[in-house]
């Protein structure tokens, strides 16, 4: 199998050949592959970085600096707003608005891996904040 995908998904091409004589059994061009395939074909040259050239790639090294920031700055953020003497951090008092759980539930449901990940969290937290033992301060 050889296929040869540069900046431009249109001008993708399959092809199939036979190792013992070099015949071509099978050659494919995006006019060849059906609906659900050239999204797949469109994503993957977008996240490889070849669709729009160097744009595409430092907006991708963009986005991997902003995870690699947020791997950094999470834990120092939370080491900052702990109590002194425990692990956890204060509970935060504000209130979301409903389009917001609306924009997230939309979101989790379109990335359900990220959906996965977040709902285990949320039963790990709820699960941690329903049945922790109580400390010595909350009986003072």
């Amino acid at each position: 199998v050889h296929g040869q995908m540069g900046r431009d998904p249109l001008r993708f091409r399959w092809s199939f050949v036979d190792p013992h004589d070099g015949r071509i059994l099978v050659d494919r061009s995006w006019a060849d592959i059906g609906a659900l395939a050239r999204p797949a074909i469109v994503g993957v040259s977008l996240h490889m970085g070849l669709l729009f050239g160097p744009f595409n790639r430092l907006l991708s090294l963009l986005g991997c600096l902003g995870v690699a920031a947020a791997a950094i700055t999470g834990p120092m953020l939370w080491w900052h707003r702990r109590r002194r003497g425990e692990h956890l951090p204060a509970m935060a008092t504000i209130t979301v608005p409903w389009w917001l759980w609306t924009v997230a539930g939309v979101v989790l449901v379109a990335l359900p891996v990220a959906g996965a990940g977040t709902a285990t969290v949320a039963a790990l937290s709820w699960a941690w904040n329903h049945f922790k033992r109580p400390s010595a301060r909350e009986f003072t």
